[in-house]
């Protein structure tokens, strides 16, 4: 994983020796995607930017529960993927 990433940046705790190991990797993973995608034009770009951008933590996969379980800020991910992107456009301010 590069270390210079927003989810690297703010995940530095996983050292894959627990039973979750496998979970974790898929998490990281759609998070990595997200973010990727997050900088790309067109649909790709717009449907991860929704994604990211959604407050929904009733679904396993959502944004917000995949930071949740891995004890990601999913707001200081969202800032330092603005950051990065520089073409994110925050819906709500962040605290």
């Amino acid at each position: 994983m590069n270390n210079n990433s927003a989810i690297s940046t703010a995940y530095d705790g996983f050292n894959g020796e627990d039973p979750s190991a496998s979970e974790r990797e898929l998490m990281l993973a759609i998070l990595r995607s997200a973010v990727e995608d997050a900088g790309k034009h067109g649909l790709h770009g717009r449907e991860a930017l929704c994604y990211i951008m959604n407050e929904d933590e009733y679904y396993p996969f959502s944004f917000i529960s995949i930071c949740s379980y891995l004890n990601i800020c999913p707001n200081k991910l969202r800032r330092r993927v603005a950051r990065q992107m520089k073409t994110l456009r925050l819906v709500e301010p962040i605290i």
